[in-house]
């Protein structure tokens, strides 16, 4: 395949002649002249013109070294031009005026674009000789159009011509059908005619395009504010930033849409943004709604305000500040250790509520989510008794709610659950708490299921790590190993005791650590005769199969399931094995039996069998009364009886193990305990730290005390103090001779 030729310039020689070839030259240009003139003035189609004598003729001027005075000719026939086109512009009316402007350009730049091609040669001339690029006919044109025709008269056309298409803008924005297929091509004529700056395009068009805009979006958001629909406002303010990106991709410059959107927040938000958020339909109504959809196009808007992020984070912390408080409050008018279902339930509504809205309208913004969690911390930590509600809260979930709830929900739960305890100051206390309830469900079986509790403590475990759930795992591995023990004493019961006498009673054993089951507390009880034998033979088993191990009965925490029939209904009793020893008892005398024979019977200290019995006269589901008395309160000699109208619309009827004052008494043990604890975790903690440090500063002290101690519960200042006071006179630090403020171990 044959290369294309490359095609050379020739450039001739100075013509060393000194003859007068003016009259040959006037020819020349006037070939020239005349060809210019019907491309710049005839339709294109009509042209009739030589190309080549064109070319001859500009070939022989620059020949005779003319080409500077063919280059000053061009330049004042393209002014020529551009003059007579003033006075064709200035008899336009306003309504046709941008049609015939842009019909002129659009002529005037294409057979400026021929000129260019056809007078090339002379444009490489020119820079050859010269080493210049100054000149170029295409640029030339563009020059005397700005000047002789944009600029001329105190920029009366460039003027006139930007404000008519301002004025086409505006009407567009009104809704009104305008014709803007010219705008482009005008727009480009700004950026084509303006220097390297832009400064026709950036001075003239576009500041008075931002400045009357300004005015128009100024006016319309005082109209829009009038309507006092939030919603409406920020889906207008939406449909003008729309808008104006599409204008400006279709037809300005790339920086003018930067522009005209700050222009469209200063007007619209920026001075409102405040006014727009409170509202009746603002942000409090549409979060109530669950609007998420204009949650979403508010922050969406607000973050392009300076500082709007941050405003609109400062009123969504007082709104949720504000419904804590409302529920917080509200839990305060509750009696201090009742159950406190909707409190928390409320709690983690609220912040349901709150989060999903950050992740769902506010772009997943961490400084929102760090900010709700920082006020939820700080309301909860002030809420007395909050973590041991927080406990109770999750035995109900345990006995109750995971029941009817599926695996999503019960997920969600936990998971928000979690994140509420994570927040806790007093992580301890929650513990302690969480540790009785979780003892006394798996005790009772009342458990849904343990898979969710093996769920639950390894999420508390990631966050506290293994020292904090060691008990709970414990337990559940207690559970477990009992589990099989049962199986292995039943398999043991029809194996090898098969000629034993069979009865009606079914036996679960729980055998469990000592030490790490909160509750096991020593108390006196004689089982009947039948139980007392199964106690016995399954203590045998036990410690065969386990040679020395010690069993200990504890028949306090335990729970029986009775048969139990009442007007030819049946029913199951759920008891504790106290209450069950009362209602066999009584079954057994088969008409009544006073308190004092039970207390004979069961050996049962009197304070602790009236407290068993006296949830079983409950009005709820009374299963007892009395033969021959009445009113409150019991003694001795009081005579039980069965209640002959007992009646309960479930078949399972479960009575409480003892009555309210018996658990306040309990719960406040409990608390009591836990301050114990704090006492020596503090005390060992300040050993530990001034055994590694020697000597220690007051303030110093305090801070490292607290900054250790903080994943489990924060002490007040005034107990450390106690505390070092305490080891002070135990010996175990001293302070400084010359400076109380100074701690020294003492080894």
């Amino acid at each position: 395949m044959n290369k294309p030729r490359k095609l050379r310039m020739i450039i001739p020689k100075q013509n060393l002649f000194n003859e007068d070839k003016t009259e040959e030259i006037e020819e020349l240009w006037k070939t020239i002249s005349n060809g210019i003139q019907q491309i710049l003035v005839i339709p294109i189609t009509e042209i009739d013109i030589s190309i080549e004598e064109i070319f001859r003729s500009c070939y022989r001027l620059i020949e005779f070294d003319k080409e500077n005075l063919l280059i000053n000719r061009f330049k004042m026939t393209i002014e020529e031009y551009a003059n007579e086109q003033i006075n064709f512009f200035q008899s336009q009316d306003d309504s046709i005026f941008l049609t015939t402007f842009h019909e002129k350009w659009n002529s005037y730049r294409l057979k400026n674009m021929i000129l260019h091609e056809l007078f090339q040669f002379l444009n490489n001339m020119f820079l050859s000789r010269t080493n210049n690029n100054t000149f170029s006919i295409y640029q030339n044109s563009m020059k005397k159009w700005r000047s002789q025709i944009l600029t001329t008269n105190d920029n009366f056309i460039l003027l006139r011509l930007i404000r008519i298409i301002n004025e086409n803008i505006n009407q567009e924005r009104n809704g009104e059908v305008t014709d803007m297929s010219f705008l482009k091509d005008i727009i480009q004529m700004f950026i084509d005619v303006s220097d390297s700056n832009l400064d026709i395009y950036t001075n003239f068009f576009e500041n008075k395009y931002l400045n009357i805009s300004s005015l128009y979006y100024q006016m319309e958001s005082q109209d829009l504010l009038l309507t006092n629909n939030c919603g409406i406002y920020l889906n207008k303010v939406q449909e003008r930033l729309k808008e104006e990106e599409i204008r400006a991709a279709q037809y300005f410059n790339t920086q003018t849409f930067a522009r005209i959107q700050s222009n469209i927040i200063n007007e619209f938000l920026k001075p409102y943004i405040q006014t727009l958020m409170t509202m009746d339909n603002g942000l409090n109504s549409m979060m109530s709604k669950e609007d998420f959809g204009h949650l979403k196009l508010m922050y969406h808007l607000f973050t392009k305000v300076p500082n709007g992020t941050e405003t609109l984070l400062q009123v969504f912390l007082d709104l949720h500040s504000k419904r804590l408080t409302e529920i917080i409050q509200e839990n305060k008018k509750k009696i201090v250790g009742r159950s406190p279902p909707k409190f928390i339930d409320h709690l983690i509504n609220q912040r349901t509520q709150y989060s999903e809205i950050i992740d769902k309208s506010f772009s997943k913004n961490k400084d929102f989510h760090i900010a709700i969690n920082a006020q939820f911390k700080t309301l909860i930590n002030q809420t007395k008794d909050f973590p041991e509600q927080l406990a109770k809260y999750l035995d109900r979930c345990f006995r109750f709610t995971f029941l009817s709830s599926n695996e999503e929900e019960i997920g969600k739960i936990m998971d928000s659950i979690i994140i509420i305890f994570s927040l806790l100051n007093n992580k301890d206390i929650f513990k302690r708490f969480y540790e009785q309830f979780f003892a006394k469900r798996f005790l009772s079986g009342s458990s849904v299921s343990e898979n969710i509790e093996k769920m639950m403590i390894a999420k508390i475990k990631k966050i506290q790590g293994k020292q904090f759930t060691q008990k709970m795992e414990t337990m559940l591995n207690d559970i477990h190993n009992s589990e099989q023990e049962t199986i292995d004493f039943k398999k043991f019961l029809t194996e090898e005791r098969e000629n034993d006498p069979i009865t009606n009673i079914v036996l679960n054993f729980r055998v469990l650590t000592q030490g790490q089951w909160p509750g096991l507390i020593k108390t006196e009880c004689q089982l009947i005769p039948e139980l007392q034998e199964y106690c016995d033979i399954f203590t045998g088993f036990y410690i065969r199969k386990h040679d020395g191990r010690v069993l200990t009965w504890k028949f306090s925490i335990g729970s029986a399931e009775i048969a139990y029939s009442m007007n030819n209904k049946k029913y199951t009793l759920i008891t504790s094995t106290f209450q069950m020893l009362i209602l066999l008892l009584l079954h057994k005398k088969n008409e009544k039996i006073s308190i004092e024979e039970i207390m004979e019977e069961t050996k049962i200290e009197e304070p602790i069998l009236i407290n068993c019995i006296k949830p079983l006269f409950h009005p709820k589901h009374k299963l007892l009364t009395r033969a021959f008395k009445k009113g409150k309160g019991f003694n001795k000699e009081d005579q039980l009886v069965f209640y002959p109208r007992f009646k309960s619309n479930t078949r399972r009827v479960m009575f409480p193990r003892t009555i309210r004052t018996q658990e306040k008494r309990e719960r406040l043990k409990t608390i009591e305990k836990i301050h114990e604890e704090r006492k020596l975790i503090i005390d060992a903690t300040i050993v530990r730290i001034m055994k590694s440090r020697k000597s220690l500063i007051h303030n110093l002290l305090i801070t490292e005390i607290t900054s250790q101690l903080a994943n489990n519960f924060v002490p007040s200042i005034s107990s450390i103090k106690k505390r070092i006071d305490s080891l002070i006179e135990r010996e175990y630090i001293e302070r400084d001779i010359n400076d109380i403020k100074l701690y020294k171990y003492l080894a």
